[in-house]
């Protein structure tokens, strides 16, 4: 047998086991996660109505509704699953899977929240499809056990969670809401969009903040959706206004320094400003923008320009991409922090 021969079969051998090595990984990993939400199913608390758990068959869908006591409020959630059957290596397989899930809040017997037609999740929604419906808040007690912390850190816990509409590309929104003695919606009025949101303590003062990773508006802009640019958006409590809002102080980081902004312009050709290539030209000027720096974004893009058929003129392409930018739902509160009138042409 050759050396030529014998690298292969090697090299075969090492795929193998690497590949065996991340499948019970994570396999492992989904029956560990699957065996605490069974667990926390089991410790659902019932409610004086009509029990900890209720279920209903209609045609090929189950709905199933359990709640969850806390401070003097009822958690109801209703999943909706749809039961299917495919083949699988020659045999037919039934499976099961959540359509949709609808929330509601009661308070003294009244509803004061509610949310329909949707997926929840504490954090976005992984890539791996395996964990996705693993990690999905599948019981009113999992809002309770993952999702109720103290955000503000005023005593208080409150509920954070994904809204998730299912679809291609699209569509989640982050809540944040206050189980106080009076009902409070602190974070709610964020249009869903494509992206990701994580609720995570950034600068370590206790307070959780939502960090917002966005490609809308600028998905399919000029370019495919895997080479669409997102944004950074962070949003903190403010406790004046009783809401978060935008926190532009934690989205600015210093500017790059010349040298960076060379490197990052060069080797770009046209077919990158007509969208052909793994990735935008304007990435790296969008997240300049957001944080806090467009006179560098500026100096990049007259560093990066190339003439192209995808726009007329570099002027034009800066007032495109300013106009972009302005369709951000944040837009509003970050319209002095973004200063576009630096990207305007000279």
């Amino acid at each position: 047998m050759s050396n030529k021969h014998l690298i292969g079969i090697i090299s075969l051998v090492v795929i193998a086991v690497l590949a065996g090595g991340a499948w019970y990984w994570e396999n492992s990993r989904f029956k560990e996660i699957q065996e605490r939400r069974q667990q926390e199913q089991r410790q659902v608390v019932p409610s004086e109505e009509n029990g900890n758990e209720k279920t209903s068959e209609s045609g090929s869908s189950i709905i199933t509704t359990t709640t969850a006591e806390a401070r003097g409020y009822s958690i109801e959630l209703t999943i909706t699953s749809m039961q299917s059957e495919d083949e699988y290596q020659g045999k037919k397989v039934q499976y099961e899977w959540i359509a949709s899930s609808s929330l509601r809040i009661y308070k003294d017997n009244k509803i004061v929240y509610r949310l329909d037609d949707t997926k929840f999740w504490v954090s976005s929604p992984p890539d791996e499809p395996i964990t996705e419906e693993s990690l999905l808040l599948e019981t009113a007690q999992e809002f309770l056990t993952d999702a109720m912390k103290d955000f503000t850190k005023d005593n208080i816990p409150e509920l954070g969670f994904i809204g998730f509409s299912g679809g291609a590309h699209c569509c989640g929104a982050p809540h944040i809401i206050s189980l106080g003695q009076n009902f409070n919606l602190l974070l709610d009025d964020v249009t869903r969009f494509d992206g990701r949101t994580d609720f995570v303590d950034l600068d370590q003062d206790g307070v959780i903040e939502a960090k917002i990773n966005s490609i809308t508006p600028f998905d399919y802009w000029h370019t495919g959706y895997a080479n669409s640019p997102a944004t950074d958006v962070i949003l903190s409590f403010n406790s004046e206004r009783g809401k978060y809002m935008v926190n532009t102080a934690l989205m600015r980081i210093s500017p790059p320094s010349e040298a960076e902004i060379k490197a990052q312009a060069s080797g770009w050709t046209a077919e990158g400003w007509e969208g052909k290539r793994a990735t935008a030209p304007w990435r790296y000027a969008l997240a300049l923008v957001f944080s806090g720096n467009a006179e560098s974004a500026r100096k990049y893009i007259d560093l990066a320009w190339r003439d192209n058929s995808e726009f007329k003129s570099k002027e034009a392409f800066l007032d495109e991409f300013t106009a972009q930018i302005e369709e951000s739902q944040f837009y509003p509160e970050l319209a002095s922090f973004l200063s576009l009138e630096s990207l305007s042409a000279r």
